[in-house]
This record gives C-alpha cells, sequence and structure tokens, in this order.
C-alpha cells in the first residue's frame, strides 16, 4: 500500500464520518463540525487525485491543489459565519453564555402569518420570527424549541448534553 492509498483511504473515511455527522448529529454545533470532517476529507481526497500522475514521472495536477487551497479559505469563512450565527441564535434565545453549552438544531417551519384576535390591536412578530422580503405580510419563519425543553430552563442544550 502506498502513501497515495493510505491518503485516499483516510479522506474517504473522513468523509463518511462526517456524512454520518450530518445524518445523525443532534447539535447544531456537531453538525458544523461534522461538516468541517467532510471538507477536510474532500479536500484530502482531492490532493490524492492531484498527486496521482506524479507517481508515472508527471508533474502533479495544480487545478485539484488550487481547489484545495480555494476551499480550504472558503471552509474557514463559512465555519466562522456558522459559529457565529449559533452565537446570535444563543443569544436571541436568551442564553447569556454560550462557551459550556452545545446548541441543538432549531426546526425551521414556513407559515402563513397569524392573524391578530380580534378586538386586539396589531401584535408585533416574535423575537424569533423573520419576515420574508415582500412577503411579510404573508409568511413568517418561526424557530420552534424541541418538544423536550422545559420553557422555564434558560439553557438550550436540549437532548445534545
Amino acid at each position: 500500500m502506498t502513501a497515495v492509498d493510505l491518503f485516499g483511504l483516510l479522506g474517504s473515511l473522513l468523509v463518511g464520518i462526517g456524512l454520518y455527522g450530518l445524518i445523525t448529529g443532534a447539535c447544531a454545533l456537531r453538525k458544523i463540525v461534522a461538516f468541517n470532517l467532510l471538507g477536510a476529507g474532500v479536500f484530502l481526497v482531492f490532493g490524492v487525485i492531484a498527486r496521482r500522475g506524479a507517481g508515472a514521472g508527471f508533474p502533479g495536477d495544480p487545478v485539484p491543489q488550487a481547489l484545495v487551497i480555494t476551499g480550504l479559505v472558503v471552509a474557514f469563512a463559512a465555519t466562522a459565519l456558522a459559529v457565529g450565527l449559533l452565537v446570535r441564535l444563543a443569544e436571541s434565545a436568551g442564553v447569556g453564555d454560550v462557551d459550556d453549552q452545545l446548541l441543538p438544531a432549531p426546526k425551521i417551519t414556513l407559515g402563513p402569518m397569524p392573524e391578530p384576535p380580534s378586538g386586539t390591536e396589531e401584535r408585533p412578530a416574535s423575537p424569533g420570527a423573520v419576515a420574508l422580503g415582500e412577503h411579510a405580510q404573508s409568511r413568517v419563519v418561526a424557530v420552534v424549541p424541541p418538544a423536550d425543553r422545559d420553557p422555564d430552563d434558560q439553557t438550550i442544550a436540549g437532548s445534545c448534553a
């Protein structure tokens, strides 16, 4: 078994672990880590593809190498954005400190905007709801907490603990 074969198998293993984590992960933070493992496996496989021709005396293909370098930068930026959004979600849910908590992946539902009860003034949307562009009067995005969460509990660790 050559080094190219070993790195190819390792890349495939990382892709498999990342896919498994994405499918079975209950927490948003674990899904981010699984997505990073998946990306690392894909980058490793691209590196193996770029190196395969070098064994026959040909220089390595520069295109997959350039894709790997670009992909690493994009993956880092996407991870930073995802973690930032996760922290923002935790802050909007009322959690003060997210350093020691694993956050559950929220369920996002689309539905018609609820009508205000008769005889009352128009109520503002809940803090977790975000209106969608021109259809602000007809559609709303709602973040639904997990069913096993105690409404008085200030943590949002849910089933991830």
